[in-house]
């Protein structure tokens, strides 16, 4: 049932007020299959990103000079992320040097959860951290970045790629290994990368998430044989040697027509059973990142919009009265005793609730002198 926005806004707090509490804060672009643009290929364009970092980080040693104040903006819980990744990258380059000689040794493991709401500044510390493994391993192309949409990866800069075009998620026989030239163009492309971001991860399907893990395995095995001329050792395990950085927030939009990763949530029923298993499969692999780290600290201009600050403390249930008070500035003080909320019609959306309830509301409200569009405005908040 959807009601006018800052009724049901109150109601809920109400219901809230009693349940507060915070969590720690800390618990352990475009896309394309152009190669030589994106940097893979064996050419570069003047507007590749592989180009514009190899002009400023043309030296590890540099490089890592450039960034030594980076992470001094970092809030106390964005720096551990930072040093996370710094310290995983340091184990990751002594894993590569001890493999020449020993190919059965296991890599170091990263499967590290970042999460947090809008504001806390989960891409810019992701951004900082993985300009810091670049430096560390000397080439651009040992992160790749990527998102479900377009629009997101676009915010992760350059050369952040959507995961359909890198690993073609949504074809028809995505659940089929690669194989011949598919899977050479995959391992042409994934050759140097030794980790993995993904943004807004609350919307990838667990399917999909298990098709990425299905093909770091294939590329992986063919890596290791390439090098050497053996199979690589069973302890690899999920997402194989790479490092997995999942960043997002779990309580924003779920995934459309695929099931979430998250095993709270029911497995979207489909008329294809064959997608089941890999959505479990899927679920089975996000259980796996063991490192999660939760960004609290809202880093807009404090007080710039008042309720939706409230809205993402209530969405937490760390409300205090103070919020309800604020909300209580924003409802309908007055009513007619002949409309009641029993009156009201139950809707699906917020664009039914505004037509129908927030129409009826605004005409027993008593606004002298506010004409009828303005009143159901005001009681919208707009």
């Amino acid at each position: 049932m959807v009601l006018c926005g800052s009724v049901a806004v109150s109601i809920w707090f109400q219901a809230c007020l009693s349940h507060t509490g915070a969590e720690p804060e800390f618990s352990m672009v475009a896309s394309g299959d152009d190669d030589n643009r994106l940097g893979f290929g064996v050419g570069f364009s003047a507007h590749d990103p592989e180009v514009a970092w190899r002009n400023t980080y043309d030296h590890p040693r540099r490089g890592l000079m450039l960034l030594e104040g980076a992470p001094d903006g970092l809030d106390p819980t964005q720096r551990i992320v930072y040093e996370v990744l710094e310290s995983w990258a340091q184990k990751h380059l002594s894993w590569r040097q001890r493999g020449q000689d020993d190919n059965l040794t296991a890599p170091p493991l990263l499967r590290l959860l970042l999460l947090g709401t809008s504001g806390t500044g989960k891409t810019h510390t992701a951004l900082v951290a993985i300009q810091k493994v670049r430096a560390m391993f000397g080439l651009y192309r040992s992160v790749l970045t990527l998102a479900l949409s377009s629009a997101a990866a676009a915010n992760l800069g350059e050369g952040a790629q959507t995961i359909d075009s890198v690993f073609h998620t949504n074809r028809g026989n995505a659940v089929q290994d690669l194989v011949g030239y598919q899977l050479d163009q995959l391992v042409a492309r994934l050759r140097h990368v030794e980790l993995l971001v993904i943004d807004e991860i609350s919307i990838v399907g667990a399917a999909q998430l298990e098709i990425i893990n299905r093909r770091l395995q294939q590329v992986s095995i063919v890596v290791h044989q390439e090098q050497f001329g053996t199979d690589p050792p069973h302890t690899l395990g999920t997402f194989a040697s790479f490092g997995v950085v999942l960043v997002g927030d779990f309580a924003q939009s779920p995934p459309v027509m695929a099931s979430s990763l998250s095993s709270s949530v029911s497995i979207v029923k489909r008329p294809i059973s064959r997608m089941r298993p890999l959505e479990l499969a899927g679920r089975q692999a996000f259980a796996g990142f063991s490192q999660t780290i939760r960004l609290r600290r809202i880093h807009r201009q404090k007080g710039s919009d008042a309720f939706k600050e409230s809205t993402m403390l209530l969405r937490d249930a760390v409300i205090t009265t103070d919020d309800y008070d604020l909300w209580k500035t924003h409802e309908v003080a007055l009513i007619n005793q002949e409309t009641s909320v029993c009156d009201w019609k139950e809707v699906t959306d917020n664009r039914q609730s505004g037509a129908i309830n927030g129409k009826r509301l605004a005409t027993t409200a008593l606004l002298p002198q506010v004409p009828v569009r303005k009143k159901l405005a005001y009681r919208r908040g707009h």
